[in-house]
């Protein structure tokens, strides 16, 4: 299998009204912000249950549920009025749709309760805001791939020795 090697950039984070709004702007408002994004990711947690010890086994810790929350570090670009400290600060509390997606790494979807970013920082830096927003109705999709030349050119080189043997 070949090694495939992610970077954040090319990368985005969409969030729009509806589902059908990450995909379709024009269904919905939506705004893509990935230029004031530092960092963005989708940590997870678990929660797990004992069970009891018997005289037979040991006690089995077994996990019960996975949580998933949106991670954002941005910049606090406060002059701009359509950038991601003022769409956090102007929606909070609102319920949006977002999608994540890696360059070819497929996306990760859902819906988060807005909060703002937080405000101010250290003198002589340039502001950064983090904020955490527990995420519902997740969903993934898996990236396609497709062959490159390389890769085709490996496949028959491949067919080639195994037919020669």
């Amino acid at each position: 299998m070949a090694t495939i090697y992610v970077t954040m950039k090319g990368s985005t984070l969409v969030f729009a009204d509806t589902e059908e709004g990450l995909s379709t702007p024009s269904v919905a408002p939506s705004i893509a912000v990935e230029c004031q994004i530092i960092d963005a990711h989708i940590a997870t947690a678990t929660t797990t249950e004992t069970a009891s010890a018997t005289l037979c086994a040991d006690a089995v810790d077994t996990i019960t549920g996975v949580t998933r929350t949106l991670e954002i570090t941005a910049f606090q670009d406060w002059t701009d009025p359509d950038g991601m400290a003022w769409y956090l600060e102007a929606g909070t509390l609102d319920v949006k749709w977002f999608e994540l997606e890696l360059p070819a790494s497929g996306a990760h979807r859902g819906q988060v309760t807005l909060a703002p970013l937080q405000y101010g920082g250290a003198a002589g830096s340039n502001l950064q805001g983090t904020v955490s927003l527990p995420v519902s109705n997740h969903s993934a999709t898996p990236p396609t791939f497709t062959a490159t030349a390389a890769t085709a050119a490996r496949a028959t080189k491949k067919a080639a020795a195994t037919a020669a043997a």
